[in-house]
């Protein structure tokens, strides 16, 4: 065998090898495709007649459906959480807090929900509260408040996790 053969022979394999760790390393290097963020959404309405206002708080965490069945199923102690918040230049800060336990597939009442779906882990509730707690803006330059809900589901594990809102504008 002639050093020219020798040499394109042992060339060849390098490469050859080079090639596929490099194939390896940039498809471990390469992202993936980021998972689909927790949502949830805010509506606030007026109860007529009242200076009460109604929350609504729609979202989802997704998830397969078994796997949000298998947190309901074990939910223990945890439960929903929702947090009105403030929107301030100055800091943002809490106005209103309930958290709920237990919310189950087919064992809600009608202002919360808590389901497992094809879109992951759904959940609803509507809480009603006086103007001033949505009244975060009240002073002679802005009148115009800013809400938005922090909700938290905590598993029966005590895991955490957390969708904020769009920001509602409004005159409460």
């Amino acid at each position: 065998m002639s050093t020219i053969t020798r040499f394109l022979g042992r060339t060849s394999r390098i490469f050859a090898t080079t090639a596929i760790a490099v194939g390896l390393t940039a498809g471990l290097a390469a992202p993936a495709s980021a998972a689909t963020p927790p949502r949830a959404k805010i509506a606030i309405t007026q109860v007529p007649g009242t200076k009460q206002f109604k929350v609504s708080i729609v979202g989802v965490y997704p998830m397969t459906q078994a796997d949000a069945q298998g947190y309901l199923n074990n939910m223990g102690e945890g439960g929903m959480e929702f947090r009105i918040w403030g929107h301030d230049p100055n800091g943002d800060l809490p106005r209103f807090s309930r958290r709920f336990f237990g919310l189950t597939a087919n064992n809600t009442p009608t202002t919360a929900a808590l389901h497992a779906t094809a879109d992951g882990l759904r959940y609803a509730r509507t809480v009603v509260v006086n103007r001033g707690t949505l009244n975060e803006d009240d002073d002679w330059a802005d009148h115009v408040d800013e809400i938005y809900v922090i909700a938290k589901f905590i598993d029966g594990d005590g895991g955490i996790r957390t969708a904020k809102s769009n920001v509602f504008s409004g005159w409460f």
